[in-house]
């Protein structure tokens, strides 16, 4: 089983594999360092420059080989391409850094963010460019209550709370004042039932005029949660969440790391 994470040469993604490297080790993954040229004439020559300097990288980032890591460099889109790869592997997540913007280069790196996510159907774990690893004790997983076709659709947060003996923090945002519908009552019961298999974990409730906001005002009330873990739905709350302004945040300038699964669970367990 591997992670995959996609490599640049900046200092953003020296910083997601540093973290991708210790979240593997501690979990017993291996890792995929993928680098796309994004450009279709590249000699043979040029693609080893790649993968010595990637080789050099990683000397430095992984001196005692905690884990290992295959490289691939690859020619083309980056989505299509680790796509590509992933169909032809056992990739069970994608570890990515984010840099920190502002002004116009936010609102443009808000649409480079969604055309990636849009772009590849496995969990992504989105680092912010300046934060350390630390043990994952706390996962806070914005719910918004509606059924998730898949079971497996939850598997990666699930194993990710196990192995760390994590709580899974449950948080609904309550924007109006009306009751939860059956269907969003059975939505809840269904979900206590698949973290109750050695999973810690509570249910919270949030009141704020948006979801964006309740989510943002948990995170700054806690201060203690490790990792937001979201829902991309085909239509809905995620891709709501990318035509909000106040809610950029979540995707483009995390303070935390961000989880990204997708409801219907595609490719989480391809060789299962």
């Amino acid at each position: 089983m591997k992670i995959l994470v996609p490599f640049t040469f900046t200092a953003t993604a020296e910083n997601a594999m540093k973290y991708a490297i210790e979240v593997a080790s501690f979990i017993d993954f291996d890792l995929v360092c993928f680098h796309a040229t994004e450009t279709t004439n590249v000699s043979d020559e040029d693609k080893q420059d790649k993968i010595e300097a990637i080789e050099r990288t990683l000397e430095r980032l992984n001196p005692e080989n905690k884990v290992s890591i295959d490289i691939h460099v690859a020619i083309g889109d980056y989505e299509e391409q680790i796509e590509a790869y992933a169909d032809h592997d056992d990739i069970r997540a994608i570890i990515v850094g984010t840099r920190e913007v502002s002004g116009f280069e936010k609102v443009m790196m808000q649409g480079r963010t969604a055309r990636f996510l849009n772009g590849v159907t496995m969990p992504v774990f989105i680092v912010p460019e300046h934060y350390s690893y630390k043990p994952i004790k706390n996962i806070l997983w914005a719910s918004d209550f509606k059924p998730i076709p898949n079971d497996d659709a939850l598997d990666p947060v699930v194993n990710l709370a196990k192995a760390y003996d994590a709580e899974v923090r449950i948080a609904h945002v309550k924007t109006t004042d009306g009751h939860k519908s059956p269907m969003m009552e059975n939505e809840m019961h269904r979900q206590d039932f698949l973290f109750n298999d050695g999973v810690k974990h509570s249910f919270k409730k949030i009141r704020r005029s948006s979801v964006s906001k309740g989510i943002k005002h948990y995170l700054n009330l806690k201060g203690d949660n490790d990792v937001l873990v979201l829902m991309k739905r085909k239509h809905g709350f995620l891709d709501t969440l990318f035509k909000k302004e106040n809610s950029i945040e979540f995707s483009v300038n995390p303070e935390i790391p961000v989880f990204i699964l997708h409801e219907d669970g595609r490719k989480l367990r391809r060789n299962d």
